[in-house]
């Protein structure tokens, strides 16, 4: 069984429910644990081989038959280097995850201390993060023919009280309506320089933008030479759909009201971890079919062997 193909909580029980032998021998063919290596000593070189090890990551380790100095980690290089937790349990963990079950119910469900789960949920997030790195927000959006919603909205508030701890944090969200896909910036403002280079990195030109007529939006229309785009507007304060042109936001503004919903459900994100929320946000936008197998895969992206 590929504990990939796991659909259940017993499905991962099912898959460790064997020899302590196989179920290594399974990871590491699946790629989570290292295959092989060789001896550190240079005039040796061997391959070394898999033994029982008490101690060691799921009581297994290298060692070389011939120089026998010493024992080296199946886990060394893998996303599980360095981690304490049973395995069964790390499985567990983001099998819950991928099921967006909260940090307090997984960490009832499974018995271990609540800031235990939120620790191995911020290393998937972090999996998430490197995956949008590396290969999502390469991708814009729109193009020639596409029309893109562009709004924004504060997400962290600066109390008067609180000025010099509380930093206001924006978000500006940007649709393509064409290929229904959409992506969030997190910015410290919404003047007309930050917005232009969020716009500028993430809108491919000939695309035809709908914003409201905020003052940020104004290099759109007053453009250094010819604008790469074409600008439309509503004034969102009196008209959902500008009557004249049918040019709205709603959509725009329908995604963002899903990542605030997302949040919500989080509990209290503190404004440190938003990045990380906005990108398990778009992440799971992105791969929303099966998972649990798209972010198992992501880990043997991120930590080949």
């Amino acid at each position: 069984m590929d504990i990939r193909q796991a659909c259940r909580m017993g499905s991962i029980d099912d898959f460790f429910n064997r020899d302590g032998r196989e179920v290594v021998e399974n990871l590491q063919n699946l790629g989570f644990f290292k295959k092989s290596k060789r001896c550190l000593v240079r005039t040796c070189r061997r391959q070394m081989r898999l033994c029982p090890k008490a101690g060691m990551y799921c009581g297994y380790a290298f060692r070389c038959s011939k120089c026998k100095r010493g024992y080296l980690s199946i886990t060394d290089g893998t996303f599980f280097e360095g981690l304490r937790l049973d395995v069964r349990d790390i499985f567990k963990i983001i099998f819950l995850w991928s099921c967006y079950v909260s940090v307090d119910s997984a960490s009832r469900d499974l018995g271990l201390r609540r800031g235990t789960v939120m620790q191995y949920y911020t290393f998937i997030r972090d999996t998430c993060s490197w995956k949008l790195l590396n290969e999502i927000r390469s991708r814009q959006l729109g193009g020639v023919g596409h029309v893109v919603q562009v709004d924004e909205s504060v997400v962290t508030k600066r109390k008067c009280h609180q000025a010099r701890l509380a930093k206001e944090k924006w978000v500006v969200g940007l649709y393509d309506v064409n290929d229904e896909r959409g992506t969030i910036a997190l910015v410290d403002d919404r003047s007309e320089r930050t917005l232009k280079g969020v716009l500028t990195n993430l809108i491919l030109p000939g695309t035809e933008i709908w914003t409201d007529e905020g003052t940020g939006y104004k290099f759109l229309q007053n453009y250094d030479g010819v604008s790469p785009y074409t600008h439309h507007t509503v004034n969102d304060s009196r008209d959902f759909v500008n009557p004249a042109t049918g040019v709205h936001t709603n959509v725009i503004g329908g995604y963002r009201s899903l990542l605030e919903e997302f949040c919500r459900r989080m509990g209290v994100v503190p404004a440190r971890m938003l990045p990380h929320h906005v990108d398990e946000f778009l992440w799971r936008k992105e791969f929303k079919d099966s998972q649990f197998t798209n972010i198992l895969n992501h880990i043997l992206e991120k930590y080949p062997q």
